[in-house]
């Protein structure tokens, strides 16, 4: 998947935000999006604002009698990866050059070929309400998040001059 075009910097585009999805797909069960985050010992690292994106999410799941998303250790650290290269390139996108496709990427970390990403930027501070509203607004990401199929999900959220990036990788359990 090509790279999206940088996005500058304007003060017209600073409460702008963007999220893409990626179709991933494993087995016979369907997914969309990418990204997420997890540690070698399987044990989640997440900072308070990455918490707060799953506790958030899981409110939504909840609301829609789903069964929540547990932290992933080694999904965690996979998003916070992407997260990070893609401030690094200033561009948002599923993939970056010299990066493996967003499925292999999560898949790896997840160890199940059902998986997804979702993707978000901003080019000033966004907690985790204004992250969720953005995937929650945007029609595919919704679908995503609330798939019952997913019981996984890692979250890495990076900023820097360039903007807020942020990645949430989910997995079947």
């Amino acid at each position: 998947m090509p790279s999206l075009p940088r996005i500058p910097s304007r003060p017209a585009l600073r409460r702008t935000f963007f999220a893409a999805v990626l179709a991933a797909s494993g087995g016979g069960a369907g997914a969309a999006a990418l990204p997420a985050a997890a540690s070698a010992a399987n044990t989640p690292h997440l900072d308070a604002r990455e918490r707060a994106v799953i506790h958030r999410i899981n409110l939504i799941r909840k609301a829609h009698h789903l069964q929540p998303l547990i932290a992933g250790g080694r999904l965690s650290q996979a998003a916070d990866r992407h997260s990070k290269r893609q401030l690094q390139a200033s561009t948002l996108a599923h993939q970056l050059p010299g990066e493996a496709s967003a499925t292999d990427r999560v898949a790896t970390a997840a160890r199940t070929h059902t998986v997804g990403e979702a993707v978000y930027f901003a080019t000033r501070a966004a907690g985790s309400k204004a992250i969720v509203r953005a995937w929650m607004a945007s029609p595919p990401h919704r679908a995503l998040l609330l798939d019952p199929s997913f019981g996984r999900a890692g979250v890495g959220i990076r900023i820097g001059h360039g903007g807020v990036y942020a990645t949430a990788d989910v997995a079947a359990r």
